[in-house]
């Protein structure tokens, strides 16, 4: 169902101060490529192993897909044979995040269409051709009830469009814990930047999503930049190009921008607010983003750059 643009974001890295060690690791999680850069005075291989256990721990939490060993993960809750379960504090915390937003966002952000992505999956998957608009309407939607710990059977949840700004979030706390505050995260879609090493702040060029190029260099620090577009996980049928991000409201995928990028201190945020724009017209996508501390470019179909009013100031 999905091909991989594994480099999203591309950092350039100009003249690190002599005295500072470079650690770097790549790993392969949550569906991409994450690779890590920390510049300190001496290697970081723990700092490194940490990192990638969070990533992996928290991938497992998240798991749609697998059950995990001791672990009451996406998996456990979509799959229970229970009336409920005790579910981890973390996962709590997501998932009642994802409910807010679903609120926030008249319904567009919505961590409870499993049912709904598992159907396209299987179209895809199997050579079925795009579904029919009659059975996606007969869909069963989630209704997702927690209450304190416990969440009743009945959901299908899908923590995508959550997953890894959580993640990031919590590696951001990580390096704060160790005292690091210069380094790069790139998280395919997604990159985090700590204090800047040199003179200038990092260089963070946006992928191009129908060239080998840049769309647009970004100039930050101690900031989050995240991309969805239509060309970051597709499929192809009939000559035309399909993306991952199904609107809730068509049950089809959106067609509104070929790209949105947000840039946000807020890795969590960025994530969401990405996938949430991304499902709106753009008038209306700039009044909802007026309601967080975070910037947008819309990039669409017909090649054109619209910025939030504040943009500016990352260029």
């Amino acid at each position: 169902m999905k091909k991989y643009l594994f480099l999203i974001f591309f950092v350039f890295l100009i003249g690190c101060r002599s005295e500072q060690v470079v650690s770097e690791k790549t790993i392969f999680v949550m569906d991409t490529f994450v690779n890590i850069k920390i510049y300190s005075d001496q290697e970081e291989k723990a700092v490194l192993n940490e990192i990638e256990e969070l990533f992996a721990y928290y991938h497992q939490l998240t798991d749609r897909y697998e059950s995990v060993d001791n672990m009451v993960n996406v998996y456990s809750i979509n799959n229970m044979d229970e009336e409920y379960l005790i579910i981890d504090e973390e996962l709590v915390s997501l998932i009642n995040y994802g409910l807010d937003f679903y609120v926030k966002s008249e319904g567009l952000f919505d961590i409870g269409m499993g049912n709904l992505i598992d159907v396209w999956k299987k179209h895809i998957q199997e050579g079925e051709g795009l579904p029919k608009q009659e059975d996606l309407n007969q869909i069963e939607k989630s209704e997702i009830i927690i209450k304190d710990n416990k969440i009743y059977q009945g959901v299908n949840l899908d923590l995508g469009a959550l997953a890894k700004g959580y993640a990031l979030s919590k590696v951001e706390e990580l390096l704060k814990e160790r005292e690091i505050d210069q380094y790069i995260i790139n998280a395919g879609g997604q990159v985090l930047v700590g204090e800047r090493y040199r003179d200038v702040p990092y260089n963070i060029g946006v992928a191009h999503p129908f060239e080998n190029e840049n769309l647009i260099v970004l100039k930050a620090e101690n900031i989050n930049v995240s991309t969805s577009g239509s060309y970051e996980r597709f499929f192809e049928l009939d000559g035309e190009i399909y993306h991952h991000i199904i609107d809730p409201k068509t049950l089809y995928p959106a067609e509104y921008f070929a790209s949105v990028t947000v840039v946000s201190e807020d890795s969590l945020l960025a994530d969401v607010l990405t996938t949430t724009l991304f499902l709106m017209p753009i008038e209306e996508g700039k009044d909802f983003l007026t309601k967080y501390d975070a910037e947008a470019l819309w990039y669409t179909f017909d090649q054109e750059k619209i910025k939030s009013a504040g943009f500016y100031k990352y260029e």
